[in-house]
């Protein structure tokens, strides 16, 4: 951007976010984004969704978790909770600093299965439910593409049997 004009009118930042697709969807088949020379995520403990002792009024193996990642500028991590087929999972997470590019997807070392999408976006929050397709890894991609670090918080309840951070 020699003249300058490109920063001003945002198509230097397109062209960057463009490029940086392009990289993503190379390495897409894998599931697993490279996140290069960024520093590793910054991720609190998981923890129940409140402080009280689980009640036995949810039915048996249902769970809730809450989870955050810090993401600096143009970093990425993943969060996914194991699941068996038909069961359900819902969720609701934030950004505390802007959109950030979402997938919400699956995969399955044990059936082969590299990836397989639910569904892709930009936001600064989502909820909704997935149905776990197959038994397997499920779960969330974001990348911050704002020039400000970010906090992502997830909340998650359904069937699933554990929630890892992916880093």
């Amino acid at each position: 951007d020699p003249t300058g004009l490109g920063g001003v009118t945002g198509l230097k930042r397109m062209g960057e976010i463009k490029m940086s697709l392009a990289r993503e969807a190379a390495t897409e088949t894998t599931a697993v984004a490279t996140i290069g020379n960024v520093p590793a995520p910054v991720i609190s403990a998981s923890q129940p969704l409140n402080d009280t002792a689980p009640t036995n009024t949810a039915a048996p193996g249902i769970r809730s978790d809450e989870m955050q990642v810090t993401l600096a500028p143009d970093q990425a991590t993943e969060i996914k909770v194991m699941s068996v087929k038909g069961t359900t999972v819902q969720y609701s997470w934030s950004s505390s600093g802007g959109e950030v590019s979402f997938d919400i997807h699956g995969d399955s070392r044990e059936l082969d299965i590299n990836y397989h999408s639910y569904r892709k976006g930009a936001a600064q929050t989502d909820e909704g439910s997935f149905v776990a397709e197959f038994d397997g890894n499920h779960g969330w991609y974001w990348r911050n593409r704002t020039p400000e670090t970010v906090t992502i918080s997830l909340q998650t309840r359904g069937a699933y049997t554990d929630i890892k951070h992916l880093e």
